[in-house]
Protein backbone atom coordinates (compact mmCIF):
# COMPACT_ATOMS: atom_id res chain seq x y z
CA UNK A 1 0.00 0.00 0.00
CA UNK A 2 0.60 3.50 -0.39
CA UNK A 3 0.51 4.57 3.32
CA UNK A 4 1.30 2.76 6.41
CA UNK A 5 3.44 1.89 9.58
CA UNK A 6 5.29 -0.78 11.12
CA UNK A 7 6.69 -1.61 14.49
CA UNK A 8 9.63 -4.05 14.54
CA UNK A 9 12.24 -5.26 16.61
CA UNK A 10 15.17 -6.06 13.77
CA UNK A 11 18.69 -6.55 14.31
CA UNK A 12 20.80 -3.67 12.65
CA UNK A 13 24.05 -4.46 10.30
CA UNK A 14 27.33 -4.73 12.06
CA UNK A 15 28.58 -1.29 12.36
CA UNK A 16 32.06 0.08 12.22
CA UNK A 17 34.48 -1.31 15.83
CA UNK A 18 34.14 1.92 17.40
CA UNK A 19 30.86 1.71 17.60
CA UNK A 20 28.00 -0.74 19.25
CA UNK A 21 25.09 -2.12 17.15
CA UNK A 22 21.82 -2.09 19.15
CA UNK A 23 18.86 -4.52 18.39
CA UNK A 24 16.35 -1.83 18.52
CA UNK A 25 12.57 -1.39 19.07
CA UNK A 26 10.81 0.97 16.60
CA UNK A 27 8.00 2.21 14.54
CA UNK A 28 7.92 3.91 11.60
CA UNK A 29 4.82 5.84 9.69
CA UNK A 30 4.29 7.36 6.47
CA UNK A 31 2.14 9.87 6.03
CA UNK A 32 0.63 11.83 2.48
CA UNK A 33 -1.57 14.08 4.27
CA UNK A 34 0.27 15.07 7.68
CA UNK A 35 3.44 17.52 6.74
CA UNK A 36 4.70 17.50 10.43
CA UNK A 37 4.23 13.94 12.70
CA UNK A 38 5.86 15.41 15.53
CA UNK A 39 7.72 19.00 16.69
CA UNK A 40 9.18 20.61 19.59
CA UNK A 41 8.31 23.31 21.47
CA UNK A 42 11.64 24.28 20.84
CA UNK A 43 11.17 24.09 17.21
CA UNK A 44 10.36 27.55 15.17
CA UNK A 45 6.75 27.98 13.35
CA UNK A 46 7.90 26.06 9.96
CA UNK A 47 5.82 25.64 6.59
CA UNK A 48 5.70 22.09 5.25
CA UNK A 49 6.07 22.25 1.56
CA UNK A 50 9.17 21.08 0.57
CA UNK A 51 11.30 17.67 1.98
CA UNK A 52 14.00 19.86 3.66
CA UNK A 53 11.24 21.57 6.39
CA UNK A 54 9.69 17.97 6.56
CA UNK A 55 12.86 17.15 7.94
CA UNK A 56 13.50 16.81 11.82
CA UNK A 57 15.01 15.07 14.83
CA UNK A 58 14.70 15.13 18.63
CA UNK A 59 16.37 13.17 21.47
CA UNK A 60 14.16 12.36 24.49
CA UNK A 61 15.80 11.35 27.40
CA UNK A 62 13.07 12.52 30.10
CA UNK A 63 9.73 12.82 30.51
CA UNK A 64 10.27 16.47 30.45
CA UNK A 65 11.80 16.01 27.13
CA UNK A 66 8.83 14.30 26.42
CA UNK A 67 6.69 16.66 27.37
CA UNK A 68 8.27 19.41 25.21
CA UNK A 69 6.93 17.38 21.92
CA UNK A 70 3.50 17.67 20.31
CA UNK A 71 2.36 14.33 18.02
CA UNK A 72 -0.16 15.69 15.29
CA UNK A 73 -3.65 14.62 16.25
CA UNK A 74 -3.57 12.08 12.75
CA UNK A 75 -2.81 7.82 12.97
CA UNK A 76 0.82 8.65 12.50
CA UNK A 77 1.26 11.10 15.31
CA UNK A 78 -0.76 9.04 17.23
CA UNK A 79 1.18 5.80 16.92
CA UNK A 80 4.38 7.65 17.26
CA UNK A 81 2.99 9.32 20.44
CA UNK A 82 2.01 6.24 21.92
CA UNK A 83 5.45 4.25 21.32
CA UNK A 84 7.41 7.14 22.85
CA UNK A 85 5.01 6.96 26.00
CA UNK A 86 5.81 3.57 26.55
CA UNK A 87 9.15 3.92 27.13
CA UNK A 88 10.88 4.02 30.51
CA UNK A 89 13.20 6.72 30.79
CA UNK A 90 15.18 5.45 34.14
CA UNK A 91 16.73 3.17 31.34
CA UNK A 92 16.01 3.70 28.13
CA UNK A 93 15.76 6.62 25.67
CA UNK A 94 13.96 7.47 22.15
CA UNK A 95 15.40 9.35 19.13
CA UNK A 96 12.63 10.66 16.69
CA UNK A 97 13.54 10.97 13.31
CA UNK A 98 11.01 12.60 9.88
CA UNK A 99 11.78 13.55 6.87
CA UNK A 100 10.02 14.53 3.49
CA UNK A 101 10.22 11.50 0.22
CA UNK A 102 8.70 11.15 -2.99
CA UNK A 103 5.74 9.36 -3.08
CA UNK A 104 8.01 7.11 -5.39
CA UNK A 105 10.49 6.43 -2.69
CA UNK A 106 10.27 4.81 0.69
CA UNK A 107 13.21 5.49 3.61
CA UNK A 108 14.31 2.29 5.57
CA UNK A 109 16.50 2.32 8.58
CA UNK A 110 19.37 0.23 7.89
CA UNK A 111 21.87 0.62 11.29
CA UNK A 112 20.86 1.88 15.29
CA UNK A 113 24.48 2.20 16.97
CA UNK A 114 25.79 3.90 19.76
CA UNK A 115 28.99 5.45 19.69
CA UNK A 116 31.57 2.95 21.71
CA UNK A 117 32.94 5.58 23.91
CA UNK A 118 30.50 8.06 24.36
CA UNK A 119 27.45 6.52 23.43
CA UNK A 120 25.90 9.38 21.52
CA UNK A 121 23.27 7.59 19.19
CA UNK A 122 23.29 7.26 15.42
CA UNK A 123 21.06 6.12 13.52
CA UNK A 124 21.21 5.03 9.45
CA UNK A 125 18.80 5.19 7.02
CA UNK A 126 18.59 4.59 3.05
CA UNK A 127 16.36 5.71 0.44
CA UNK A 128 14.85 3.78 -2.63
CA UNK A 129 12.45 3.43 -5.08
CA UNK A 130 8.91 1.63 -4.48
CA UNK A 131 8.01 -1.29 -6.52
CA UNK A 132 6.84 -0.36 -9.74
CA UNK A 133 3.21 -1.57 -8.97
CA UNK A 134 2.87 0.96 -6.93
CA UNK A 135 1.23 3.93 -8.68
CA UNK A 136 3.13 7.11 -7.37
CA UNK A 137 3.25 10.65 -8.52
CA UNK A 138 7.18 12.18 -7.73
CA UNK A 139 5.80 15.50 -6.91
CA UNK A 140 4.00 14.47 -4.13
CA UNK A 141 5.76 14.59 -0.93
CA UNK A 142 5.13 12.30 1.79
CA UNK A 143 6.41 12.41 5.54
CA UNK A 144 8.20 9.32 6.87
CA UNK A 145 8.91 9.49 10.83
CA UNK A 146 10.73 6.96 13.21
CA UNK A 147 10.81 6.63 16.64
CA UNK A 148 13.49 4.50 17.88
CA UNK A 149 14.19 3.76 21.48
CA UNK A 150 17.64 2.59 22.78
CA UNK A 151 18.83 1.01 25.82
CA UNK A 152 20.65 3.33 27.72
CA UNK A 153 19.08 6.51 29.76
CA UNK A 154 20.37 9.02 27.98
CA UNK A 155 21.11 11.42 30.79
CA UNK A 156 24.79 11.93 29.51
CA UNK A 157 24.54 11.83 25.73
CA UNK A 158 26.29 14.74 24.24
CA UNK A 159 25.25 14.27 20.52
CA UNK A 160 22.94 12.30 18.30
CA UNK A 161 22.84 11.76 14.39
CA UNK A 162 21.63 10.43 11.34
CA UNK A 163 22.73 9.33 8.12
CA UNK A 164 20.80 8.56 4.79
CA UNK A 165 22.49 6.65 1.80
CA UNK A 166 20.97 7.02 -1.96
CA UNK A 167 20.86 3.27 -1.93
CA UNK A 168 19.55 0.70 0.07
CA UNK A 169 22.13 -2.57 -1.37
CA UNK A 170 20.08 -4.95 1.23
CA UNK A 171 17.35 -6.13 -1.55
CA UNK A 172 18.48 -7.56 -4.58
CA UNK A 173 16.85 -5.42 -7.34
CA UNK A 174 14.72 -8.19 -9.85
CA UNK A 175 15.96 -7.86 -13.29
CA UNK A 176 13.27 -6.23 -16.03
CA UNK A 177 14.20 -8.30 -18.93
CA UNK A 178 13.51 -12.37 -18.74
CA UNK A 179 16.84 -14.01 -19.62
Amino acid sequence: GCLGSEEHSDTAPRPDSNTEAVDPDYVSVRSATEPVIFSSDNDPERTANSRRERYDGDFLATNDDLDQIEFSSTEAGTELASFVEGTDFETESVMLWSAGVSECHEIHLTAVTLDGGEQDPHLDFCRRTRPADTSCDEDELHTVAYAVRFPVDGQDINSHGSGMSSDCQDRPRVSPFDT
